[in-house]
């Protein structure tokens, strides 16, 4: 009995185990189905997914060229449109000459930076223009102021070759030598005047101010009746001490020529220099006027007191130069009085 259990035992686990390996075997097929689908499923994706791939590639080969065309040609005409008015303000520029410096350019309505462009240009032509007028104006008034002596030189010259036994050829001498100091003075100043517009070479030394104006007003020789103070303090500035020196001069020159009796030449702390005068002053409409060019406003500023006409323009154009001013007041003299200011240096002056 013992064995026919064993035996029926053995069977029952042979079987069992038969049962087992038939389901392991029908779960393997089942999962070997469900990976072949599986795979069918990705492979059917990665076509479809290829296909799109090769439709978008080809849509691109088609799509970006005819894009960057059509990009291409909008900013074609969209640069030229906006680039139109630039281009009509360089067509008015390049008609405008030497002899047609009036001329403007038209400024577009737009508010933009090509409107301010056409501005800043008809500010350019406004200067060059001026400019041009004011160098036409010179040479004429300089042409004149020569002619005069040069005039007088020739009458007195004709005069005394029609008689020329019985010409008194000293007083004819005499007349030549003061047209041609009169000739010599003006080439100077409009030397001198012209030299004012140049750069800063030669402005950076030290100068004293006090040193300068006491050299000039102890110097000078008025007429009998006319006084000439001098009052300074030690004031240093940087500058070229000979175009200072020259300014000051011309403003004494001036100032005596044109005193009743008194003249004073002040220094002042803050590098103020005052030359004033007690003569009839220069009227405040006139005291702008008085720096131009050849102008003379009376006639005690007429040529036959030696005035050129240009020694307060010379004052201006030096003080200028040297980043200073020059104005005119009433003085307490009664006249006259020029005061300058200029950029004091920050190093102590030294006696």
């Amino acid at each position: 009995m013992r064995q026919v259990v064993r035996s029926v035992r053995a069977r029952s686990a042979f079987a069992a185990m038969g049962a087992v390996a038939i389901a392991l075997v029908l779960a393997g097929l089942g999962l070997l189905v469900v990976l072949h689908n599986s795979l069918q499923a990705s492979e059917a994706a990665i076509a479809i997914e290829s296909d799109a791939v090769q439709d978008a590639a080809e849509a691109m080969l088609v799509g970006i060229p005819l894009l960057v065309l059509v990009v291409g040609v909008m900013t074609y005409l969209l640069t030229g449109r906006a680039l139109r008015p630039v281009e009509q303000i360089r067509a008015r520029t390049a008609q405008i000459s030497e002899a047609d410096l009036g001329t403007r350019v038209d400024v577009p309505p737009t508010g933009d930076e090509i409107a301010r462009l056409a501005v800043t240009l008809n500010g350019m032509l406004d200067r060059l223009h001026d400019a041009q007028r004011a160098q036409v104006r010179f040479v004429a008034d300089a042409s004149h102021e020569l002619r005069s002596p040069l005039a007088a030189a020739r009458a007195e010259l004709d005069v005394a070759v029609r008689d020329a036994e019985h010409a008194d050829w000293l007083a004819t001498a005499a007349v030549l030598r003061d047209s041609n100091e009169r000739m010599q003075r003006l080439v100077d100043d409009l030397l001198v005047l012209t030299r004012t517009g140049e750069t800063a070479h030669g402005r950076e030394q030290d100068v004293d101010l006090d040193e300068v104006v006491e050299r000039i007003g102890f110097g000078l020789r008025p007429r009998d009746g006319v006084v000439v103070d001098v009052v300074t303090a030690p004031v240093r500035v940087r500058g070229n001490p000979d175009e200072l020196a020259r300014a000051v001069q011309n403003l004494a020159d001036n100032a005596v020529r044109h005193a009743q009796h008194r003249v004073r030449l002040t220094v002042a702390p803050g590098a103020r220099i005052e030359v004033a005068d007690d003569g009839a002053g220069i009227p405040v409409a006139d005291r702008e006027l008085v720096f131009d060019r050849f102008v003379r406003l009376d006639d005690g500023r007429a040529r036959s007191v030696g005035g050129s006409g240009l020694g307060l323009a010379i004052v201006r154009g030096i003080v200028d130069s040297h980043g200073g001013s020059v104005r005119i007041g009433d003085g307490d003299l009664g006249g006259a009085s020029f005061v300058v200011l200029l950029p004091q240096d920050s190093s102590p002056a030294t006696r």
